[in-house]
């Protein structure tokens, strides 16, 4: 079912935007809509290009009869699915770096919503960014590394002109001619990690919880390492008191992956599991409830677990109730300990999102992080 709405979106004929009171054009008259890039439990996305300017954008189709949740906007006839009034309420609220951009949104009669996104070029989330490259250094998984293509990367000292292989013209921004790692130190300090506790504070300081926070729906800009965190289908409207339901569970199937992980030194494959349910927190396996922030918070130990040993620390319920994650790789004591605090069993002993920004291992020594940086922080096999 869900395989046909899709198809009939490239039908001009039936994707006519239903805000002609507001004066809008409609959505074939503003956009041309590409390949699926993939769909889940909420509708699908395709590549798409607004044709006014060429900019390449996702777009995504929610069918209504998916819709979970549904909210009212000023000056809108109908509701509209939660997820795209939360997104309104962020990019009324200036919008964050860190958080996917909604540029339009239309009602297709019969066919449900469209939603049209940013898409970052060259970009690709962090579940495969990781299922390619294996475990993170920690130093990546804090900050920016070093990219191949810069100058000062062990093999590559001139960097490559134009600052990536294919594109010599170079892309707006690219930092090839930064000069040595060492002097560019001071512009290399956003964190991976950091980005990520950042954003979510903003979007928590705007009334909104995303509720479905894993690698999947967490995007990197190979390119620059920059962040961005996608799909609020699962969000809702921030409150103090307990939750009792998590639109995340919409979809608990789990999908098994092969990674290649290093293991005392060796070289494995082994399957993992993708999906919501292995980022739920132990108050939601055991009484169907939860908070906000303590969700996050707990989502945000399993992301940083991930990043740092390349495969998730609990894949059963009763691993996630018992809340004792094994490091499988050399991590350091300070950023076990972060780990560790993130993923306590009881909600009210897990830090807050400032705490987490406050930890020793958030704010790593100079002179640790420039020597990381000249043996650079990624596989010389990566990217």
């Amino acid at each position: 079912m869900l395989e046909k709405r899709s198809a009939d979106l490239h039908s001009e004929e039936k994707v006519e935007g239903k805000h002609e009171k507001h004066g809008k054009e409609s959505f074939s008259q503003q956009y041309r809509c590409g390949p699926l890039l993939g769909s889940g439990g909420f509708g699908s996305v395709f590549s798409g290009q607004r044709l006014s300017d060429g900019l390449q954008v996702a777009i995504k189709q929610i069918c209504s009869d998916r819709v979970q949740q549904w909210a009212r906007l000023p000056g809108e006839l109908g509701p509209v699915p939660m997820e795209i009034a939360l997104l309104q309420r962020l990019n009324e609220a200036g919008g964050h770096g860190g958080v996917i951009r909604m540029l339009d949104w239309f009602e297709v009669e019969g066919r449900g919503f469209l939603l049209v996104m940013e898409r970052p070029p060259q970009s690709q989330d962090l579940f495969d960014f990781i299922t390619e490259r294996g475990a993170l250094p920690e130093r990546l998984a804090l900050r920016w590394g070093w990219l191949p293509w810069q100058p000062g990367y062990p093999g590559n000292p001139g960097g490559y002109p134009g600052g990536y292989p294919g594109n010599p013209g170079g892309y707006p921004g690219n930092r090839s001619n930064l000069g040595p790692p060492a002097r560019a130190n001071g512009l290399l300090r956003s964190r991976f990690f950091r980005q990520l506790v950042e954003t979510l504070r903003f979007v928590h300081a705007h009334g909104v919880v995303h509720r479905d926070m894993k690698d999947e729906n967490v995007v990197v800009d190979t390119r620059t390492l920059e962040v961005k965190i996608i799909d609020f289908g699962s969000g809702a409207l921030l409150k103090d008191a307990a939750y009792d339901e998590f639109e995340g569970a919409a979809a608990l199937g789990r999908r098994l992956v092969v990674r290649t992980v290093k293991v005392g030194g060796v070289l494995s494959q082994v399957s993992v599991c993708a999906g919501t349910r292995v980022y739920s927190p132990p108050e939601w396996v055991q009484n169907r409830t939860y908070r906000a922030v303590p969700l996050t918070v707990w989502s945000l130990g399993v992301l940083l677990f991930d990043m740092v040993c390349g495969d998730i620390p609990f894949e059963r319920d009763q691993e996630i109730v018992e809340a004792t994650p094994f490091f499988t790789r050399r991590v350091s004591k300070e950023c076990q300990a972060l780990v560790r605090w993130c993923l306590s069993l009881r909600p009210e002993d897990r830090p807050s999102l400032e705490d987490i920004l406050s930890h020793p291992w958030m704010d790593g020594g100079e002179e640790e992080e420039e020597e990381e940086e000249e043996r650079g922080s990624l596989p010389s096999s990566s990217l």
